[in-house]
């Protein structure tokens, strides 16, 4: 007569909690391997920003925008933008 653990088709608890386990492992590879992927992609938008050439008449540029600025009825002026994480300020502008 076979014992409960020997039935066939049956998982024992210590075959469930290793399945548990394995797929646990496989949604933290998946997160680790996503979050490595957003990081990746951050910094090449980064070095991207950082690597851009600035126009020579850059000062002329914003300056012309500033002084325009209240001539269109606006109090504030945002020039420029930059993606997040790249500026001391987060947002630039």
């Amino acid at each position: 007569m076979p014992t409960d653990t020997q039935i066939a088709g049956l998982l024992t608890p210590q075959q469930l909690r290793k399945l548990a386990q394995e797929t646990a492992i496989s949604e933290q590879q998946k997160a680790a391997a996503g979050a490595k992927k957003a990081e990746e992609h951050k910094e090449a938008v980064r070095k991207a920003f950082m690597d851009r050439e600035i126009r020579p008449d850059a000062m002329e540029y914003l300056m012309a925008a500033v002084k325009h600025t209240p001539k269109r009825g606006n109090t504030s002026s945002s020039s420029s933008n930059s993606p997040l994480g790249c500026c001391p300020t987060a947002g630039g502008g």
